[in-house]
């Protein structure tokens, strides 16, 4: 059993939850239009299961990258905005000083703060992929309801995801500073 819960270990579950789940919300629009759309998509995917699997496992750890970039410029703008609203925060009082920082023993705040920053690129990921989600979904040819509400749900979780990600990039950079604040620093050789 233990290995089974193993197969779930931050290792497993950082890319699938940073890379693979934003590049499929992102993906999985184009995919429905492609198979309904292009018959050798469709003939392909229907004759070539693992192949097709593959393919789109493939393709959505490519578009999770490409999002996790477009998340980094997201993150950098939350973060300079939160540093003009607060000045207790800034990349010199928070940032580079915890960089400094080598652990012999790992303080609980840091794996805090690796957990927080797994999230934090989670939904900096789901931002731009809902974007690119809804232009999908207007591609589509569903029933005009069902494409509103899609478009409704997707625009609601893209921008929760966003007022998510403000909070957690506070939240990493109150850890910081605190864990800055409690390790003492080393002295200057």
């Amino acid at each position: 059993m233990k290995d089974f819960f193993g197969a779930f270990s931050s290792e497993f579950l950082r890319p699938l939850a940073t890379l693979i789940l934003p590049g499929l919300l992102m993906l999985v629009p184009y995919a429905i239009l492609a198979f309904y759309d292009l018959n050798e998509i469709a003939s392909f995917t229907t004759q070539n299961h693992a192949e097709a699997v593959g393919a789109i496992c493939v393709l959505s750890i490519f578009l999770g990258l490409v999002l996790e970039d477009i998340g980094a410029q997201i993150e950098q703008r939350l973060y300079k905005r939160l540093c003009k609203r607060d000045s207790k925060f800034s990349i010199g009082k928070d940032w580079y000083p915890y960089l400094k920082i080598s652990f012999s023993e790992e303080p609980v705040g840091q794996r805090y703060l690796r957990t927080l920053v797994m999230r934090l690129k989670f939904e900096l990921g789901c931002v731009p992929a809902a974007l690119f989600a809804i232009l999908g979904v207007c591609l589509l040819r569903p029933t005009w309801c069902m494409k509103i509400g899609t478009i409704m749900l997707l625009a609601v979780f893209g921008a929760y995801m966003l007022f998510e990600a403000s909070e957690s990039i506070e939240q990493t950079a109150l850890v910081r500073l605190t864990l800055v604040d409690v390790v003492p620093t080393a002295p200057k050789r």
